[in-house]
């Protein structure tokens, strides 16, 4: 890599040969110095071995958090590329698969809206199938959609008890 570098170095300017090696080897003795930090933690006995432990428990934490954001974002963005027809079904979706009820690829949304109507109280399974059937028509039938209604439907899945009782 280093012979790479050299021959690389050798065609390009000065001044971009220097900008270069600063930019890259900055971040790279940072987080040398950094894992040379930590890994000095463990010879300083049981304090320095707690201290390491704590520190690793933050960074997983803040790498956990950090991922989530990330993937919460990213739905967020998908959502907002979508018509809000196709947006609304997907969140429907979305929610009940995190309560456990997925739907199957091979499922067309009126199937799952029926089988629901066994999983579910049945508020939750109109609501279900109103918003299904709305899909359905605006998906297939190029029929407008009353999203301020189907909009409180999904609202209302979002508070209503999951299963029967």
């Amino acid at each position: 890599m280093q012979q790479f570098w050299k021959w690389v170095a050798g065609w390009l300017p000065s001044p971009v040969t220097n900008a270069l090696t600063r930019i890259f080897s900055t971040p790279i003795s940072w987080i040398v110095g950094a894992i040379a930090w930590f890994m000095g933690l463990f010879s300083r006995g049981w304090v320095g071995i707690f201290t390491a432990l704590i520190v690793a428990t933050v960074l997983c934490f803040l790498g956990w958090l950090s991922w989530s954001g990330w993937r919460s974002w990213r739905y967020h963005r998908k959502l907002a590329t979508l018509p809000p027809m196709e947006r609304l079904y997907q969140q429907m979706l979305t929610l009940l698969g995190r309560q456990g009820f997925h739907k199957r690829s091979a499922e067309t949304p009126l199937e799952y809206a029926r089988q629901q109507k066994d999983h579910q109280v049945a508020e939750r399974a109109r609501a279900i199938e109103e918003i299904s059937q709305a899909y359905v028509n605006w998906r297939y039938g190029n029929e407008a959609p009353d999203l301020t209604r189907l909009k409180e439907r999904l609202q209302e899945l979002k508070k209503k008890p999951l299963r029967h009782t």
